[in-house]
Parts: C-alpha cells; sequence; structure tokens
C-alpha cells in the first residue's frame, strides 16, 4: 500500500503521497445539468424577492428520487399544461412547484412556473435568450460553469420602487445616479468556467453610448500599444502594465520636445502632469533569480524588479525621477548621501541611495525611462531594448500575452512557477526549499487578468492556465520530513 502523509501533531488525519478523487463522486457530478435562479421583482414594502428557480438534476437519480418522494408530503395544486404541481404556503413561506419530464421548476407564485413552462413548449417566445441586451456585449455565457446577468434598467425600475418606500432611500439612489450615470448602463454579467488547461473567468459592464459614470470614466485609460512589454526582459516572472496616456502624433512629439525646458524645482503639478500628460505607458516587472552555484537559497538581496516607462519628454521625466528618487536619502535623515554614476551595459546609470546598503538605478535611453532596485534589472533590461528576447516571445508566457486584445489598457501577467522562486529568493533556507518544490509543481501555471475598455464597455477577462500538480507539493513536502510519513 501506497504510504501516507500525516500532518505533524494531527493524530488520524493523514494526507495520500498522490491526492485522488473517488471516481463514483465526480460521476455524479457529472451527470448533474444544470440549476437557474433567476430573480423577476422585488415587492417594496416587505422587500421580499419574488423569482423562479429551474433546475435539471440530469441523471443524478437519487436527487430527483428525493425531491420526487418529499413532494408527497405536500399538498398537491391544480396541474400546470398537464405537468404535476405542489404548493408550499405558510406565513413566512410560499412557493410553487411543478415537475416536468426532465425539469423541476419552482416560483414565488403560479404565474411565474407556468411562464417557464409555457417557454419550454414554445408557447411563449419571451424568454433572456431572446432579450437583445442580453444577447450582445455581456460576458460568455456558452462555456461557463456560473453565470449571473444583471438587466441593468430592470434592475432600476425596482430599486425606484423600493427607494420609494425607505426614508433616504431616493437621496442615496439620486446620488448613485449622479455618480454612476445608472440610466446608461445596459447590463452587468459574470461568467466562471473552465477551459482544456485550466480555469476562467469573465466580467462585463455594458453602458449606452453618451455615458457619463464618473466612477468609471475617471479610472478609465486607454489602450496599451505593448511598447513597454517589448522593453521587460524574457526571464520576468511578472508584470503589470498599463496605458496612462495615448501616444502622441509624431507633430504633437515634436513639440513636447521643442518645448522642453530644464527642470529647476520640482512641484507637485509636474508630478501629476508626469502622470497625466508625459508617461505612455508603465510596465512594472519581477524578473527570475539569477541561478547560484547551480542552488536554489534564500536570503538574497533585494528582489529584481523594476519599472520601465515610455515617456513624451524624457528630460523632464528623467529631472523629476531624480528629484523622487532623492527624497529617500532626506527621509532617513542622511541628505548628504548623494547619488552616484555607475556604468552598466555600458550606459551611465544614476544610483541613488533609498536606505543603508540599499540602492536604486535610474536610466535613461531614448524616450524610455527605466528604474530598477538591482544592476541587473538596468543590464538585462537595457539588452531586452537592444534587442535581446523580451517578454513577448518568453516561451513560457508568450501564449499568455496573445490573449491581449485591442482594447487591452491593463495587464497583469503572472508566472506562478517563477513567482515561487521570487519568494524563496528572499525567505531562509527552509523558505527557498519550499518555493522550490511549489515552482516545481506550478511550472506551466500562469495568471492572466486584462482589463478591456472602450466608451460603453468595460471588461475585465482572467484565466488561471497549467493548473499547479498538488500531488507533487505534498510528495515533495513529504520527502522533505515537511509532513511526516507513517
Amino acid at each position: 500500500m501506497e504510504k501516507q502523509c500525516r500532518y505533524p501533531g494531527e493524530a488520524g488525519l493523514v494526507l495520500p503521497r498522490k491526492l485522488v478523487v473517488s471516481s463514483a463522486l465526480l460521476s455524479q457530478v457529472k451527470q448533474f445539468k444544470s440549476l437557474a435562479v433567476a430573480v423577476t421583482d422585488i415587492n417594496p414594502e416587505t422587500e421580499e424577492p419574488s423569482g423562479v428557480i429551474v433546475l435539471h438534476p440530469g441523471d443524478v437519480s437519487n436527487l430527483r428520487g428525493l425531491i420526487e418522494t418529499c413532494a408527497q408530503f405536500i399538498a398537491a395544486d391544480e396541474p400546470i399544461n398537464g405537468f404535476p404541481v405542489i404548493r408550499i404556503k405558510d406565513d413566512e413561506f410560499q412557493a410553487v412547484i411543478a415537475f416536468t419530464s426532465r425539469l423541476v421548476v419552482a416560483g414565488s407564485d403560479r404565474g411565474l412556473v407556468k411562464g417557464v413552462i409555457n417557454r419550454l413548449q414554445n408557447k411563449d417566445k419571451n424568454s433572456l435568450a431572446e432579450n437583445e441586451v442580453f444577447k450582445t456585449n455581456t460576458a460568455d455565457s456558452k462555456s461557463a460553469m456560473l453565470y449571473a446577468f444583471v438587466d441593468a434598467q430592470n434592475a432600476l425600475k425596482i430599486a425606484y420602487r423600493v427607494a420609494q418606500q425607505e426614508p433616504n432611500g431616493m437621496q442615496d439612489l439620486m446620488a448613485a445616479q449622479a455618480f454612476l450615470d445608472l440610466a446608461h448602463m445596459n447590463s452587468i454579467s459574470l461568467a466562471l468556467g473552465t477551459s482544456a488547461d485550466g480555469l476562467q473567468g469573465e466580467f462585463v459592464l455594458d453602458m449606452k453610448p453618451g455615458q457619463t459614470n464618473m466612477a468609471y470614466n475617471l479610472l478609465r485609460t486607454p489602450p496599451m500599444s505593448g511598447r513597454v512589454l517589448k522593453m521587460v526582459p524574457a526571464s520576468s516572472a511578472a508584470v503589470l502594465a498599463l496605458g496612462v496616456n495615448p501616444e502622441s502624433t509624431e507633430a504633437g512629439a515634436q513639440d513636447v520636445i521643442t518645448k522642453a525646458q530644464t527642470v529647476q524645482a520640482v512641484t507637485g503639478m509636474d508630478i501629476g502632469r508626469e502622470i497625466f500628460a508625459n508617461i505612455r505607458e508603465v510596465a512594472v516587472f519581477a524578473m527570475t533569480p539569477a541561478a547560484k552555484d547551480g542552488e536554489k537559497k534564500g536570503g538574497g538581496p533585494a528582489v529584481d524588479a523594476g519599472l520601465v516607462m515610455s515617456v513624451g519628454d524624457p528630460d523632464k521625466s528623467e529631472a523629476l525621477w531624480q528629484y523622487l528618487l532623492s527624497l529617500p536619502a532626506k527621509a532617513i535623515g542622511q541628505p548628504d548621501m548623494e547619488p552616484e554614476t555607475a556604468k552598466i551595459a555600458g550606459l551611465d546609470v544614476q544610483t541613488f541611495p533609498i536606505q543603508p546598503g540599499q540602492k536604486v538605478y535610474l536610466a535613461r535611453t531614448d524616450h524610455t525611462i527605466l528604474v530598477g532596485l538591482t544592476p541587473r534589472v538596468i543590464s538585462e533590461a537595457l539588452a531586452t531594448i537592444n534587442g535581446n528576447p523580451n517578454i513577448l516571445s518568453d516561451k513560457s508566457m508568450g501564449e499568455a500575452f496573445s490573449r491581449l486584445g485591442e482594447r487591452t489598457s491593463v495587464a497583469l501577467i503572472g508566472h506562478l512557477g517563477r513567482l515561487a522562486m521570487v519568494a524563496g529568493s528572499q525567505g531562509s533556507a527552509e523558505d527557498a526549499m519550499i518555493s522550490g518544490i511549489v515552482a516545481d509543481a506550478a511550472e506551466k501555471t500562469m495568471l492572466t487578468v486584462c482589463f478591456d475598455e472602450s466608451e460603453t464597455n468595460f471588461r475585465i477577462r482572467g484565466k488561471l492556465s497549467g493548473l499547479p500538480r498538488i500531488d507533487r507539493i505534498i510528495s515533495g513536502l513529504s520527502e522533505k520530513g515537511m509532513l511526516g510519513v507513517h
């Protein structure tokens, strides 16, 4: 019999070396078809919802048998279109339940249940599937295991009726209307499901043309061109990239250069101009630790992390970042710690002390500003800018970046195996050992999150592919004596 791993100090609780889910359990789960819940209205006075629940037990005979057995203890009601019906009614709860040949349909009133059955028999075409709002610009429901949809305008009508019964209800609703422009919302939808290689999800907020949603418009950013991603080294473990300002036209860019001035004193307004006018795109990245003597060691120096920015006016950006990076030395009471210049990859790079024994590096090349916590970050980023492989051509992470679209404004890509190595490099030798086990189990695990934005549509797409091998983690920890074996 295969040995099992025991949690230390917990007698009787064991973990197998290889975690297996019973096929009998999986077979029952696979046979279950679906469950749909719809809220159609809310009573303004009692705030009780009304709606329907449709259950398709599929071939899970035990579930259907249990429901039908319990049904005989409830009072029968008039059949609906020939199907048997029961009614549950007391002072606090009431429901009508019908049994078709395949489905169990429950509703807060008989009319709702009959409407479902009429649609099943094609006697009523007024279904959600035919709703124009549902059919356009919503999350993809075809492959979703869990799907949620809100018809915003119908929900707003219900909200108005409920708000009229509350002391401050209308005032709160008007405030929400002013800030979120509820009148121009079409729908909100969410889809969660699986794909051939992992898990995926999607959230969509769809609005009408002419919307004035302040929350969305204040945070909305332009689509990325992908320029900064071409400057991120291929060995990176994770990268967060976003568009900040639209790309200038060639004439506009030349005008910025013509008007460039030497910054003599940096003010708060200069910081605002940098963020809201000068920076085009930004990417923050963390690199996989460099191998040392073929071993994975913990307790290393600062993380090899960096910031790369594409800017319109590099002179002003460089001056501003020189000022900002000089502030830490003043904050720790050492204003005499002056920045120095170092030669990295043939380029003069400025170094700024941020604490005793720790520096940050600033480099500029063409319209690119680089900030790194280690010389390796600057060296590899400069090599990437000069033609070395970048994150887009990385064999492990390249596929994740292929999911970015024309409207993608923010992208977060992470290689979980490499991130485990980054975490291990900063801890103790034991932390490094655990991180190495996790890194091996997650060697193909990728997390991708994309924000797609347009004037009327906001979409968040996420995917976790190449799920980690949990059995490898258990086995690895056991072999290192961290779970115990009996």
